[in-house]
């Protein structure tokens, strides 16, 4: 039905806009608003230069902001490059090194070399004033959408690059897989730098649902009044 996330929301932006899309901690968005959010981000990196296949690596938080600039760099063809939240400097810098990064985008800025940086903050800030991007298409199955970095818990972090075909086959493996109905409502208290965090996120966007994300699995207290909520 899609050939991409980014143009599942797009769609449902326009088919059921006021439906609760996402919420996080801080706040949530309609999927009018959630996409109206990713074209001020888009907008915002094409001012800055990012262009498509660019290499994009990005420091993940369970945030509305952060699936956001993922879906943005989707838009623009670029490639997310996800990794753990509070990473190190240096593992940082490696996978810059290794995915040729044009720029990394972290909690909190920093100077690394020959790549630009950019704080949340930073971004919040220039969004404010950026032109939303207009799609005059969206991205094919066959583009590269993201690389993967496995944990490393067995030697050395690996790679892996997805295409947005593959982001659509693991969105359709968990809708269909567990039935998944359109007022379905999932919280997901998994990184959303790992395949099990992104996966259910992509089945729920795919499927026109809603996704809560939990800062932390050990806020038991917020975990409950999320579902009562």
């Amino acid at each position: 039905m899609f050939q991409s996330i980014v143009e599942a929301v797009f769609h449902y932006a326009d088919a059921t806009p006021n439906k609760l899309c996402l919420a996080d901690d801080e706040g949530c968005v309609t999927y009018a608003e959630y996409a109206e959010k990713i074209r001020k981000y888009a907008g915002c990196f094409s001012e800055i230069g990012f262009h498509s296949g660019d290499k994009i690596v990005v420091e993940a938080c369970q945030s509305i902001d952060y699936l956001a600039i993922e879906l943005a760099l989707h838009l623009l063809g670029a490639v997310f490059v996800p990794v753990e939240h509070n990473c190190a400097a240096d593992k940082i810098a490696s996978f810059i090194q290794r995915t040729k990064a044009k720029a990394v985008i972290v909690c909190k800025e920093a100077d690394y070399d020959d790549c630009e940086c950019y704080s949340y903050l930073r971004l919040v800030q220039m969004c404010d004033t950026a032109l939303p991007y207009q799609p005059e298409f969206f991205p094919t199955k066959e583009a590269v959408s993201e690389i993967l970095f496995s944990t490393g818990t067995t030697g050395r972090e690996k790679g892996i690059v997805l295409c947005h075909a593959n982001d659509i086959a693991l969105a359709e493996n968990v809708m269909y897989g567990v039935e998944m109905e359109k007022d379905n409502v999932e919280q997901i208290p998994s990184p959303m730098n790992h395949s099990h965090g992104l996966r259910r996120y992509y089945a729920n966007m795919y499927n026109g649902s809603s996704v809560i994300l939990l800062g932390s699995v050990m806020d038991i207290m917020r975990f409950f009044s999320n579902i009562e909520k």
